[in-house]
């Protein structure tokens, strides 16, 4: 047998032949279990993606509206510069929310993946295996 492939689970467990496993099945289940893991790691990439993009983005707007403010608050007076320092917080405070909101839509996403296939694999397991909604 020149051409076994020693990653074929079909191959492996059949030696085995053990009554009531169906391998082709425990295999399938597995390549989807994997499947999900896979997708749930793209969109957390995406999302940890996304959330640089942004981040840069940001930084890049607060660093020209502090040069912008540098130069016209020569000649200004001191309130006038405290106030747009005051709204340089609430503005960065506003980011940080934008930001922390990406990482928990990231994750709530991967989550959603991975709970799915939880539910199938309980359903599969108590008998509904042909209720499979998502497939």
């Amino acid at each position: 047998m020149a051409d076994n492939n020693p990653f074929d689970l079909n191959q492996w467990f059949g030696q085995f032949n053990v009554p009531g496993l169906d391998v082709s099945d425990l295999v399938e289940q597995s390549r989807k279990d994997w499947e999900a893991l896979q997708e749930a790691n793209r969109t957390a990439m995406e999302g940890w993606q996304k959330l640089a993009q942004r981040q840069n983005e940001l930084m890049q707007q607060v660093v020209q509206d502090w040069q912008k403010d540098l130069m016209d608050s020569v000649g200004r007076p001191p309130g006038e510069s405290a106030e747009r320092f005051r709204e340089s917080i609430e503005t960065g405070m506003h980011n940080m929310r934008e930001l922390a909101e990406i990482i928990a839509e990231s994750q709530n996403e991967a989550g959603e993946i991975l709970r799915r296939r939880v539910e199938e694999n309980i359903q599969r397991m108590s008998g509904g295996a042909g209720e499979d909604k998502d497939q």
